[in-house]
């Protein structure tokens, strides 16, 4: 019997498959098969995924979690509620050949609080799931984000690409899960997303750039962003160059900005002339 494991995982790391399939590739029964995975799941507990339920049942094998390699990479998925409190709707598994499976907690599949018509949330994906795709950083920050933190790997914990459309859907996860604490909508991917998100200090009146300290301070952060000193906390799109900032109009008027940045109009290149001026034109005609 155990020398059947290695050639189970081996099948299931080909994507998920059913029982039957599995028994005609290993030349074996049903009791055989169930026999097999009892012993694969001792000794791999975890990994062994079951998706769907009767006949139309499938089984998967998960991705070791990078962190911990003898555990399988499950993700908890939060969503931030109208008080600001995150709430946890359930448990993404990465599973071999870009499966996922998605397992709904207790009050989701209650029905009491679910917050999802029918059919929005499957248990099972070929391909990264909905809800995850438009959180991948991207536009300017995003590509900010990658080259710095293909320069400081540590931060992540692996080494990345330092172009962003080089990143895998497994790269993206592991950034997302661990500072994805500013994403698009409401989503927090991930333990270490929901512990930034709830330990972030709220902006407050005292930490907000006052009015006439504005452009010393929005030149500081183009000299870090363009200087590869800062990596970039929000996820706002677009190609422009931006950044985020925290500013006051004076007691009790704060509030949250994106400051976008062109070269100095006394740029010598006519494309960089060309950038100040649309950007003038947009301040403007907004």
């Amino acid at each position: 019997m155990p020398t059947r494991i290695p050639q189970l995982i081996r099948l299931l790391h080909t994507g998920s498959q059913t029982g039957q399939t599995l028994c005609g590739r290993l030349r074996i029964s049903r009791p055989t098969l169930s026999r097999l995975m009892n012993a694969c799941e001792r000794e791999h507990p975890g990994f062994l995924c079951q998706i769907g339920a009767a006949r139309s049942t499938r089984y998967a094998w998960a991705k070791p979690d990078g962190q911990h390699p003898d555990q399988p990479w499950k993700i908890p998925i939060y969503h931030v509620d109208r008080q600001g409190v995150p709430q946890l709707d359930g448990t993404l598994t990465v599973l071999e050949a870009d499966e996922y499976l998605f397992a709904t907690c207790d009050a989701l599949r209650s029905g009491e609080n679910n917050r999802y018509p029918d059919g929005w949330l499957r248990t099972h994906y070929e391909g990264i799931p909905w809800f995850l795709q438009d959180l991948r950083p991207q536009g300017y920050l995003g590509r900010a984000l990658a080259k710095q933190l293909s320069r400081q790997p540590a931060f992540i914990g692996t080494p990345l690409p330092e172009h962003i459309h080089h990143w895998n859907d497994d790269q993206m996860l592991q950034v997302i899960t661990q500072m994805g604490n500013d994403l698009p909508g409401h989503f927090l991917i991930g333990v270490g997303s929901m512990a930034r998100f709830t330990t972030t200090l709220p902006a407050t009146e005292s930490t907000a750039i006052a009015a006439g300290d504005r452009a010393n301070a929005y030149a500081l952060e183009v000299r870090k962003l363009m200087e590869g000193q800062w990596i970039p906390q929000s996820s706002a799109g677009g190609e422009q160059p931006k950044f985020v900032a925290h500013v006051s109009d004076g007691p009790p008027s704060s509030r949250q900005v994106i400051v976008k940045f062109s070269p100095p109009a006394q740029a010598p290149s006519p494309a960089d002339q060309r950038w100040c001026d649309l950007l003038i034109t947009e301040h403007h005609a907004l």
